[in-house]
């Protein structure tokens, strides 16, 4: 982690070393595609089990409003965030499920072409303009400031007024994930699979009833009883009705409640130097073995 990532990319350029295990600068990857080609030998991108997403707290005003959630989510501008990561960064999303994963359906229940204004104002109404400031969290490197301005940007546009708190990684997540906590937006979000099950993304994320005094997964604190009800059946099936069951509750988890704004099915791309050869890169794992 403490690895500079431009230094170590002309370290693997010029053989001195074989690939650096974090991965490549934003800046870098459309030169190595155009260069070497993707997935040829050298530079490989390839897909993996996450989803990025930014949080709303829905225990505290305004997001205690599911109308407001649904609005944030068509103002945040998803290709804007996605055009920050570089080239190859992945692809757009507004759900929570990711392929590969059973229950896996793709819908859009919010654009993936940019933000709809227009939209988004019709849904918040008067109570954009009279929520309160939004407490926006983010941690301080370079990436999740730009990310977080953007966001601010999207949220000032439809008349959110908005208060910008850079926050350390160090305790970072102890902020978000102390229940009580004062944030009302995250822009530093996400989950990647513990194991290939939706269960793992719906039940483990959204099941209100687990919430806890601290180290919450939940940072949205979402805690809806039907919703509950639908992952206890789905986690009692299996076979197709179980994929069937996470699909539906997919669907709902944004199309009904929105408690969080998903943008980004994040690839992961590796660089190796021309002595390095017979590698795989595993989907399952996002990365080299």
């Amino acid at each position: 982690p403490n690895v500079n990532r431009d230094q170590s990319l002309l370290q693997v350029k010029a053989g001195q070393s074989d690939m650096d295990i974090e991965g490549l600068p934003a800046t870098a990857t459309a030169q190595l595609g155009q260069q070497f080609g993707v997935n040829k030998g050298r530079f490989y991108v390839g897909s993996t089990s996450c989803v990025n997403y930014m949080g709303m707290n829905t225990a505290r005003a305004p997001f205690n409003n599911v109308a407001l959630r649904k609005a944030v989510n068509y103002a945040i501008d998803r290709p804007a965030q996605v055009r920050l990561l570089g080239a190859y960064a992945g692809k757009r999303t507004s759900q929570l499920l990711v392929p590969g994963i059973p229950g896996y359906k793709p819908f859009n229940a919010y654009p993936l072409a940019g933000a709809d204004v227009a939209k988004a104002k019709a849904l918040g109404g008067a109570a954009i303009a009279a929520a309160p400031t939004l407490n926006i969290v983010h941690t301080t490197s370079t990436a999740s400031t730009n990310r977080a301005q953007v966001a601010e940007f999207n949220l000032k546009q439809i008349g959110f007024k908005v208060n910008d708190l850079p926050t350390p990684a160090t305790n970072y997540y102890q902020v978000i994930q102390t229940k009580g906590t004062t944030y009302n937006f995250v822009t530093n979000g996400g989950w990647c699979a513990d194991y290939f099950d939706p269960f793992d993304y719906l039940n483990v994320l959204f099941d209100g009833r687990k919430l806890q005094a601290a180290n919450n997964n939940n940072y949205a604190y979402f805690n809806n009883a039907a919703f509950n009800k639908g992952l206890d059946r789905a986690a009692s099936l299996s076979g197709s009705a179980r994929a069937a069951a996470y699909a539906r509750l997919d669907h709902d988890l944004m199309a009904k409640y929105a408690p969080i704004v998903p943008y980004l099915l994040p690839t992961n791309d590796y660089f190796v130097s021309s002595r390095t050869k017979n590698w795989i890169y595993s989907a399952y794992f996002g990365g080299p073995y």
